[in-house]
C-alpha cells in the first residue's frame, strides 16, 4: 500500500509541476503510452481470493476526440493462500495479461477540458500460474473485457489516470483490476 501512495503522490507531483492554464490541444496529441500500478483481485467461485498487486503498461490511437483504440500490458507479483483445510498453502501469480480495447471518452468543457471520462471495451487474454509443493501448473484464459477510467489533465501532455478493468469474467472466476497511474500525450 505504501508503493501505491508513493506512485500517487509522484504522479501528482509530475502532474501539477506541468500545469498550464492556456487552453489545451489534447486533439492534436493523438498518441498516448502510460503505465501504473495495479491492484489485481483474482476472486474464484470457492474461497480463497488472491489480492494481486502489479504494473500494467498501455499505449493508444485517438482516431477522434472521442473514440481511441488502446492496448495494456500488464502482469503480478504472487499471492499465497491456504486451501484444503488450511493446510496447503498455494501462490497464484498472473504472468501476462493483454487486452485490447474501443475507448469511447467524454472530455470535460471541450478543448479546455481538465478531466476525461472513458469507458472501456474490448476482449483480453490472460496467463495465471499456481504453485503448491513444489509443483507449478498453468492455464491461460480469454473473454470479453470492459471498464471505466478517468484522466485528470495537468498539461497538454500529462494525466493522471485513475482506471477499472473486469479483464476476464469466467463461470467459476473473475479477474478485476483498478490501477492509478500516469498517461503521457505526444
Amino acid at each position: 500500500m505504501t508503493l501505491l501512495r508513493s506512485l500517487l503522490a509522484l504522479a501528482l507531483l509530475g502532474s501539477l509541476s506541468t500545469a498550464q492554464a492556456d487552453k489545451f490541444t489534447r486533439f492534436k496529441l493523438d498518441k498516448y503510452a502510460g503505465g501504473g500500478l495495479w491492484g489485481v483481485s483474482y476472486d474464484p467461485d470457492e474461497p480463497p481470493d488472491y489480492s494481486l498487486v502489479g504494473g500494467m503498461l498501455k499505449a493508444g490511437y485517438e482516431l477522434s476526440p472521442t473514440l481511441a483504440v488502446e492496448g495494456h500490458f500488464g502482469l503480478t507479483d504472487g499471492d499465497t493462500q491456504t486451501v484444503f483445510g488450511d493446510t496447503v498453502p498455494v501462490e497464484l501469480r498472473i504472468n501476462a495479461l493483454a487486452g485490447v480495447f474501443a475507448r469511447l471518452s467524454y472530455l470535460h468543457l471541450e478543448e479546455r477540458g481538465w478531466a476525461r471520462i472513458y469507458g472501456l471495451l474490448g476482449f483480453s487474454v490472460v496467463e495465471v500460474e499456481a504453485s503448491a509443493q513444489g509443483s507449478t501448473a498453468e492455464d491461460s484464459d480469454s473473454g470479453v473485457s470492459f471498464g471505466v477510467g478517468v484522466e485528470l489533465f495537468g498539461s497538454d501532455h500529462t494525466a493522471i489516470a485513475l482506471e477499472w478493468v473486469r479483464y476476464i469474467q469466467q463461470s467459476d472466476y473473475t479477474i478485476d483490476t483498478p490501477m492509478v497511474g500516469l498517461v503521457y500525450r505526444f
